[in-house]
């Protein structure tokens, strides 16, 4: 896989805990950056097909709802006596 260099720029409390955290791993800050920025990218990825499958349950919903408001009053406009229903 191809690289690439890039300069980031963190405050010092930011670049001793990426520091601490390449030598707890016994690896590079440049690993540990890699590492996180995937980690971002898929977290983003989950996000957006877990927000995606609740506007699709959210629809599901408000149809079922507007069918059942339906049928209710579909039922109640049959038990008014006026309209042919139950007397």
């Amino acid at each position: 896989m191809r690289t690439t260099t890039k300069t980031l720029r963190l405050t010092h409390p930011m670049f001793d805990q990426l520091t601490r955290e390449a030598e707890k791993r016994n690896t590079s800050s440049a690993d540990i950056v890699r590492i996180a920025i995937a980690e971002y990218f898929q977290r983003k990825h989950v996000e957006s097909a877990f927000l995606a499958a609740e506007q699709r349950i959210t629809a599901c919903v408000v149809e079922n709802a507007r069918a059942l408001a339906s049928g209710i009053e579909e039922i109640l406009d049959l038990a008014q006596p006026e309209n042919g229903g139950v007397q």
